[in-house]
């Protein structure tokens, strides 16, 4: 399982017999019922090590086997997701048109929110790491403006990856959004 890159493990990767074997013996951990990751025999039962270095990896499989692609996160994870902060957030707010509003509880006071909502137009999606996550031009344009000030360094980042401002000039002349527009001209401005 390791060479072919699976993280997350489903009860229908492998047998019982071997799953009882490798969980008691501490080199699988119980993420979800029926869901489990890696991890090192030598690990107490809170040692966080395994499930901070997995959690991107077992958060795609997860819910790409829940939704398939028809999910995204929020914009503002997005934006930081495209400078490079891959921090592990407490609640990872998942938006799908099939979700049903509830919270799955994961290791280490971790959890997922699955959000019922619309998806933004395919454009303005892409996968990154294994998650659906807004284009960075969206994910500038509809991030809320507590971003640019509880995580400036992220929007910095992504704000100077913006090559030409018809990336974003489209999206926020479709939607009418003058108010965001003034933010990102200041922001623009700024750096």
């Amino acid at each position: 399982m390791q060479n072919k890159g699976l993280v997350a493990i489903n009860t229908s990767n492998i047998s019982a017999v071997h799953r009882r074997r490798l969980t008691k013996n501490g080199f699988l951990k119980e993420v979800l019922k029926g869901w489990y990751i890696p991890s090192s025999p030598d690990e107490t039962q809170d040692d966080s090590t395994s499930w901070y270095a997995n959690y991107w990896d077992f958060c795609s499989r997860y819910i790409t086997e829940k939704y398939g692609d028809e999910y995204i996160v929020s914009p503002d994870l997005s934006l930081q997701f495209h400078s490079g902060n891959q921090t592990v957030p407490v609640q990872l707010v998942i938006r799908s048109p099939e979700a049903s509003n509830f919270k799955t509880d994961l290791q280490h006071h971790t959890s997922l929110f699955h959000m019922r909502g619309e998806l933004p137009p395919v454009e303005h999606r892409e996968k990154q790491n294994g998650i659906m996550i807004y284009s960075l031009p969206a994910a500038l344009v509809f991030s809320g403006q507590s971003i640019f000030t509880q995580n400036p360094t992220d929007a910095r980042a992504a704000l100077a990856m913006i090559g030409d401002s018809s990336e974003v000039l489209s999206i926020l002349l479709k939607g009418g959004h003058t108010t965001i527009a003034g933010r990102l001209c200041g922001s623009f401005r700024n750096i």
